[in-house]
């Protein structure tokens, strides 16, 4: 086994760090980002490929006095898995300020054709905390567009709890706390064959903002198309009180 880590209380950390990564082989890979304001277990500027092998990618954990992310994998590009054991994991936030924490999160997609997936946001506590420019997510996989047509998928999203003060910004807030959330305003979240568990994480928290809460299985801001395989989506606990 090949394991990476970098060490704790630093500003941004990567377990991998590169333009595009592909992994292939039998063996396995434990990666993780340490305790930051941005960790990563894997990172890339371009696209992420899984071919073969076991990967553990997890994301550290941010207890700062500012805003915090982190992600299991993370590519600028997409991300494809066609086989091998894949765990993603986003690490606890507690910020005063909290960005998102995500298995993996893609700026463009993500794509599973094969091998066994396991995907799973961060729990986020904010002690009378923001949202830093109207969004915070904590999903099991999150892209502009995520494609599933094989393969066994679990997707999780993580648990908020603690209170959301009024926001600086004025505008409405949007939270996210998916299993699965399609980011993309066209193409969405297809799923076409394979085994799919996508649970929402809870929210329980005071709160003086407007905002909206999704803790849905699957989610989209343009479509979901379910044409094949064995699909449960499961939504979440939703409770906010104001003081």
């Amino acid at each position: 086994a090949n394991t990476v880590a970098w060490p704790e209380n630093t500003i941004g950390r990567y377990g991998i760090y590169g333009d595009s990564l592909t992994i292939d082989g039998d063996g396995s890979l434990n990666v993780s980002g340490g305790e930051a304001v941005s960790s990563y277990g894997i990172y890339a500027e371009g696209d992420v490929s899984i071919n073969a092998g076991t990967v553990n990618a997890k994301g550290g954990d941010c207890e700062k006095d500012v805003d915090g992310s982190s992600y299991g994998i993370y590519a600028k590009g997409s991300v494809t898995i066609s086989s091998g054991m894949v765990t993603a994991s986003g690490g606890y936030l507690n910020t005063v300020s909290p960005l998102s924490s995500c298995g993996i999160y893609s700026d463009g997609s993500v794509t599973i054709s094969g091998g066994v997936v396991e995907a799973n946001g961060g729990d986020i506590y904010c002690d009378y905390g923001t949202v830093y420019e109207g969004r915070m997510e904590s999903s099991g996989i999150s892209a502009s567009e995520v494609k599933i047509t094989d393969g066994e998928v679990t997707a999780s999203g993580g648990n908020f709890t603690g209170y959301l003060n009024p926001s600086a910004y004025g505008h409405t807030n949007y939270l996210y706390f998916c299993g699965i959330n399609g980011r993309g305003i066209v193409d969405g979240v297809t799923i076409s064959g394979g085994t799919v568990t996508a649970n929402g994480g809870t929210f329980a928290a005071g709160t003086e903002l407007s905002i909206i809460i999704n803790s849905c299985g699957v989610s989209s801001e343009s479509q979901v198309t379910i044409s094949g395989g064995v699909v449960t989506a499961n939504g979440s606990t939703i409770s906010s009180g104001t003081s």
